[in-house]
């Protein structure tokens, strides 16, 4: 409830609004659904509950406030997606999907037109590989991606240049409170992320 308002942590507010959601976070981490020492995961299997559609409520990642800067952009949905895999076996990565609504500031004003509006926006999808790591850590490389024009307008999908999966440079992210709704990670800087779980 916190986050309502707040459009993910982008939208300018009170110092003091900041603080009390920050507190609300470490709150909820600290009544995660494991004793004291364990963490998401300790090790493979991993749990069902981290697969599935997760809509980011808040953050304070600069990577991801620097969305709100972005000139004569707004920034809509921001998901991240880590669909079943039935197929993969313990040790290998994870396959995700990261996703960016982008849209021309003012383009809801075309709502009453759909298929027009569509034309000017676009949805940027990041895909990912994930090691995982005990104690209940993701190491994200990306890998590639693709770019749709929004509500299945007939454009074609624009591809983004493949990069290697063995890449040095990798995210880590710790899972810090993960139920069947919530999922709170952060980084090793201690920025927080937290994504809610929504239909695909």
């Amino acid at each position: 409830r916190l986050c309502i308002g707040t459009n993910r942590g982008l939208t300018a507010m009170a110092p003091s609004q900041r603080t009390e959601i920050a507190a609300c976070i470490e709150d909820l981490e600290a009544a995660a659904p494991w004793a004291p020492g364990d963490a998401a995961w300790l090790d493979e299997p991993l749990p069902e509950a981290l697969f599935g559609c997760w809509r980011l409520l808040w953050a304070s990642s600069p990577d991801v406030l620097s969305l709100s800067v972005i000139p004569l952009v707004d920034c809509g949905q921001i998901r991240q997606d880590v669909p079943p895999q039935p197929q993969r076996r313990p040790g290998q990565p994870l396959e995700l999907l990261n996703t960016v609504e982008l849209s021309p500031k003012g383009a809801a004003l075309l709502g009453a037109v759909p298929l027009l509006g569509a034309f000017f926006g676009a949805k940027v999808t990041i895909k990912a590989l994930a090691d995982v790591r005990t104690g209940g850590g993701l190491s994200i490389r990306f890998t590639g991606g693709y770019i749709d024009a929004l509500n299945n307008a007939p454009l074609p999908r624009l591809a983004l240049p493949d990069m290697p999966s063995q890449s040095s440079s990798s995210t880590n992210l710790l899972t810090t409170y993960l139920d069947d709704e919530i999922r709170i990670a952060r980084s090793p800087l201690g920025d927080a992320f937290v994504l809610l779980k929504v239909a695909a």
